[in-house]
C-alpha cells in the first residue's frame, strides 16, 4: 500500500482511495488482421457506431432529468434572491442538486465500463478518431450535448482496458475525411452535409449511411496507417508524440535515438 486519500463530493458522500502497488505486466498484445478489428464512429444522434453495422443509442441521461435539474434551479435561485444564501433549506436543496448530478454522472460511468469493457473483450483492435473534445466544446450550440456524453472519457476507459487485456488501439486524425470518401470504390463526395444521414456514390450507385461508412472507412484507415508505419524504417518515419512510446517498446530502442 501506498497512500490512502479520503474525498469529499458535493453530494455529502466520502470516498477512500487506496493506491497500491502490483507487480502485473502489461498482456502481449495481437497481431493486427483486419478479420479482428473494429472500427468505432463516435457521435451524438448515435453514441457509437461500429463497423460491423451495429448502432448504440445515445442515452441522454441529462436529458432524463432536466425537470428535475430545472425544479430545483429554480428553488435554489428563489431562495438566493430573497438573501437565504446560507439557510438550512438552500443548502438541502443544494445537496439534493448535487446528488441528482452524481446520479446521472454514475449511470453515465455505468454506461461507459460496459461499452468499453464489450468492445475490449470482443475485438483484438479498435479504431478510433483522434477527437478534439475540447475544440468541440467551444460550440455553444452543442457543447452541452457533448459534456452530457463525455466522449473523452469513454476513450480513456478503452485506453486503459486495450492495455490491461493486450488489445490494439489505433487512431486516426482528426481531419481525415471518414465520412466524405465512399468505402466501397473510394470515390470522394465534397458536397456531403452534416444532414445528409445517407448518400448516393455518384461512382459505384451505392446508398451508404453516413455513419456506418465512417466506421468502416476509420477502420480501414487506422489499418493502413499502421501497416505503414512498420514497413518505413525508424529513422525515417515522422512520428507523433502517441506513436513512439509504442514503439520504443516494441523495436527497445533509447529515447536519445528516436530523438537523433
Amino acid at each position: 500500500m501506498k497512500t490512502v486519500t479520503i474525498s469529499k463530493t458535493p453530494a455529502d458522500h466520502y470516498f477512500v482511495s487506496i493506491l497500491v502497488e502490483t507487480k502485473d505486466v502489461a498482456s502481449p498484445k495481437p497481431l493486427i488482421t483486419r478479420e479482428k478489428a473494429v472500427g468505432i464512429d463516435l457521435g451524438l444522434k448515435d453514441f457509437a457506431i461500429l463497423s460491423t453495422g451495429e448502432k448504440i443509442a445515445n442515452p441522454r441521461f441529462n436529458y432524463k432529468e432536466q425537470p428535475k435539474l430545472r425544479h430545483l434551479n429554480r428553488r435554489i435561485s428563489r431562495q438566493f434572491r430573497m438573501n437565504k444564501v446560507h439557510s438550512n433549506n438552500r443548502n438541502k436543496n443544494c445537496i439534493k442538486r448535487a446528488r441528482l448530478f452524481e446520479k446521472i454522472s454514475n449511470r453515465r460511468n455505468d454506461f461507459h465500463h460496459k461499452l468499453s469493457s464489450k468492445i475490449v473483450s470482443e475485438n483484438q483492435t479498435i479504431c478510433i478518431e483522434d477527437l478534439a473534445v475540447a475544440n468541440l466544446m467551444k460550440n455553444h450550440k452543442v457543447a452541452e450535448s457533448f459534456a452530457s456524453v463525455s466522449l473523452g472519457e469513454f476513450v480513456r476507459q478503452l485506453e486503459y482496458k486495450c492495455l490491461w487485456y493486450g488489445k490494439n488501439l489505433i487512431r486516426i486524425g482528426r481531419f481525415d475525411p471518414s465520412s466524405k470518401i465512399s468505402n466501397c470504390c473510394g470515390d470522394y463526395n465534397n458536397n456531403l452535409k452534416l444532414s445528409d444521414r445517407f448518400w448516393v456514390c455518384s461512382k459505384c450507385g451505392q446508398t451508404l449511411d453516413r455513419d456506418i461508412n465512417a466506421a468502416n472507412n476509420i477502420r480501414d484507415f487506422a489499418l493502413q496507417r499502421q501497416n505503414l508505419i512498420t514497413q518505413v524504417p525508424l529513422e525515417e518515419r515522422e512520428l507523433t508524440l502517441q506513436e513512439i512510446v509504442p514503439l520504443l517498446a516494441r523495436e527497445k530502442l533509447s529515447a536519445s535515438s528516436v530523438v537523433e
